[in-house]
C-alpha cells in the first residue's frame, strides 16, 4: 500500500484574549492544513471566531480543545464540548477532533484534550480542591482510555499506515524542563506506545507548554509550538510550525 507524505502547520496556545493584536493568518500558511492544539480563548465564541479566521487561510483545520476553553470550570466540560461541536460543525473545513478520527492519505488524525493527572499531593487540601482534582483525574483517564481504544482499532485498520496524535496537554513529563515536571504527573505516551505494536504512530503534536518542542523518541516525533501568554513570550513573532509525516 502506498505511503503518501502529508504535511501540516501546528498552532497552539494562542491566548487571543491576552494579546492586543490579532495574527494575520493570511501570511502564515506553509501547508494547506493546520492543526490547532487548544488554549485558543477562555470564551468559546471567541475560540470559534479564531478558528474561522484560521480556516479562511487553510483548506483543512483540525482542532482539539485545551483547558483554557473550559475556564477551569471542570463541571461544564461536557456542555462546553457539545457547544463547540455544534458551532464547528457549521464550518465546512474545520473538524473538532474530540471523539472523531480524520483519515487523509492513509494517515489517521486522533485527538484528545488529555488534561493531566494531578501532580504534587497536598496534605492540607480543602474539599473544593479535592473535588476539582477528582474531576481532573476522571477527565484525564477518560481521554487516555479513548486514545488507547482508538489506537488499538487503528492498528488493525488496513488503510491506515500512519497515525498522528494531537493532544492539548504535554504527553510525557520528559518533554518538559524543570521545574514544570513536578506539576504534570502524567506519562500518557508510555501507555499509548504500548498499543503501537505495528509502529504506526509517527507524530504526537501537543500544546500546554511554554516553549517549542521537537524531539524524536521511540520512532515518534513529538512537536509543540505554543504562542503562550505575553508574560512567557520569548520571541518577536509567532509562526506555525511545519510538520511532515
Amino acid at each position: 500500500m502506498p505511503n503518501h507524505q502529508i504535511g501540516f502547520d501546528l498552532i497552539s496556545d494562542l491566548y487571543v484574549d491576552n494579546w492586543a493584536e490579532d495574527i494575520n493568518w493570511t501570511a502564515e500558511p506553509t501547508s494547506i492544513m493546520a492543526v490547532v492544539a487548544g488554549d485558543v480563548s477562555s470564551d468559546l465564541d471567541r475560540t470559534v471566531y479564531e478558528l474561522k479566521r484560521i480556516s479562511e487561510c487553510y483548506k483543512q483545520v483540525i482542532y482539539i480543545d485545551g483547558d483554557l476553553e473550559h475556564q477551569s470550570h471542570l463541571e461544564s466540560v461536557p456542555s462546553n464540548r457539545s457547544y463547540l461541536n455544534r458551532k464547528i460543525e457549521r464550518m465546512k473545513n474545520c473538524i473538532y477532533l474530540y471523539e472523531n478520527v480524520l483519515l487523509l492519505n492513509n494517515t489517521a488524525f486522533v485527538g484528545a484534550n488529555l488534561w493531566w493527572s494531578p501532580g504534587n499531593t497536598k496534605t492540607n487540601i480543602n474539599d473544593e480542591e479535592w473535588v476539582d482534582e477528582m474531576r481532573l483525574l476522571s477527565l484525564h483517564h477518560a481521554d487516555l482510555e479513548y486514545l488507547r481504544n482508538t489506537e488499538r482499532r487503528l492498528q488493525v485498520t488496513p488503510n491506515v499506515n500512519n497515525i498522528v496524535i494531537i493532544s492539548h496537554t504535554v504527553p510525557n513529563r520528559e518533554l518538559l524542563v524543570e521545574p514544570y515536571r513536578e506539576n504534570l504527573a502524567t506519562d500518557a505516551s508510555d501507555w499509548i506506545e504500548m498499543e503501537d505494536f505495528d509502529h504506526k504512530i509517527k507524530a504526537w503534536c501537543f500544546g500546554h507548554g511554554t516553549r517549542p518542542v521537537k524531539f524524536k523518541m521511540h520512532r515518534c516525533e513529538y512537536v509543540s509550538n505554543p504562542k503562550g501568554l505575553p508574560s512567557s513570550w520569548c520571541g518577536l513573532q509567532y509562526h506555525p510550525q511545519r510538520v511532515t509525516i
